[in-house]
């Protein structure tokens, strides 16, 4: 808002001194003077105005980088020495950001918040430290303007970012508000939307994939009673989603009643194979190993001459059928009444 006269009485230095094992250390090496030790309150001096400014850019960033703290900016519009100019065709330029105030929406903030794009207004005071160009009468001003000093040193920066331009209603009055709040709640419907909308598909596609990740448990495992436990869980679900669901009677009795009469694919003998393994001490056999290879391959198949391929497809986008499935015990303490 204005300018301070600082005094030199009101200085105060100190050096720091760095010690291994302990750190920096301060060492106050200030005048022992006692009056000089306090500094005097603000003696009442009315701030003074701030400088006039020798140049106003209305731009927009092409480039930042703040390990400079430089930027380079696309003109045509400017404020050269109290006059306003407009060139014949946009120019860039480099700025020198290092030593100046930045504002966003006429708030104090910081350079990092300076994107490529944003739309400014650059603004450098009349310093005697500095080389002010001075207005040349008669020479055109894009001439001018391209002898300013490289770069341009910025004292101030005012961002006014990517902003909505502000619609007005009969009476005039700014609708920038409404519009930013209209802006959010779409964007908020919309995300709501897709989410709903995957979640959705997640669960209508939930069917296929336990397929998918029975097919690999299957393909995974290994030989013996771990593969034909995959097998018999794998066959379970797809004879369930193939429409022969299995209700109260145990697996054995499924396949002997309702999955052999239908698909004489030889889901009992299976059965009775896999109730061995998983229930006796018997060790496998190389014929054992066989016939569950054999169930693996052929059980798919035969549905899909049941139904058809396209109703055996469709029938895992059927999320009642499914949910059925995972109701229904996979296993009975009945089962090993057979052995």
């Amino acid at each position: 808002t204005g300018w301070y006269w600082f005094y030199a009485s009101q200085a105060h230095a100190w050096t720091q001194v760095y010690f291994p094992g302990y750190g920096w250390l301060d060492f106050d090496r200030t005048i022992g003077n006692e009056d000089q030790q306090g500094a005097p309150r603000p003696d009442g001096t009315p701030p003074l105005p701030p400088p006039d400014p020798w140049l106003v850019l209305s731009a927009r960033t092409a480039t930042v980088d703040l390990s400079k703290k430089q930027l380079t900016a696309d003109f045509q519009n400017l404020i050269f020495l109290d006059n306003t100019y407009n060139l014949k065709a946009p120019l860039t330029r480099p700025i020198d950001a290092s030593m100046c105030r930045v504002l966003y929406n006429k708030k104090d903030t910081v350079l990092s918040v300076l994107k490529p794009g944003d739309s400014v207004i650059i603004v450098s005071y009349k310093d005697e430290a500095r080389k002010i160009p001075t207005f040349r009468k008669g020479v055109p001003i894009d001439t001018q303007v391209s002898e300013f000093p490289v770069p341009i040193i910025a004292d101030e920066i005012h961002i006014h970012g990517k902003e909505i331009e502000k619609k007005k209603d009969g009476n005039g009055s700014g609708l920038l508000e409404e519009e930013e709040k209209k802006i959010d709640w779409e964007k908020l419907a919309w995300a709501t939307t897709k989410s709903l909308a995957s979640i959705l598909l997640l669960i209508l596609f939930l069917p296929l994939l336990y397929l998918v990740y029975r097919k690999i448990r299957t393909m995974t495992a290994s030989s013996g009673p771990a593969l034909a436990d995959q097998v018999y869980r794998s066959a379970l679900y797809q004879f369930h989603m193939a429409g022969f669901e299995r209700e109260t009677e145990t697996p054995l009795d499924y396949a002997r009643a309702k999955v052999d009469p239908a698909l004489g694919v030889g889901f009992e003998e299976f059965m009775r194979l896999y109730l061995r393994l998983k229930y006796s001490r018997d060790s496998i056999t190389s014929g054992d190993q066989s016939k569950i290879k054999e169930f693996a391959k052929a059980f798919g198949s035969a549905v899909n001459r049941k139904i058809g391929l396209g109703r055996a497809i469709l029938n895992y986008f059927n999320l009642a059928l499914a949910a059925r499935y995972f109701q229904t015990p996979q296993t009975s303490e009945h089962e090993t009444s057979a052995l």
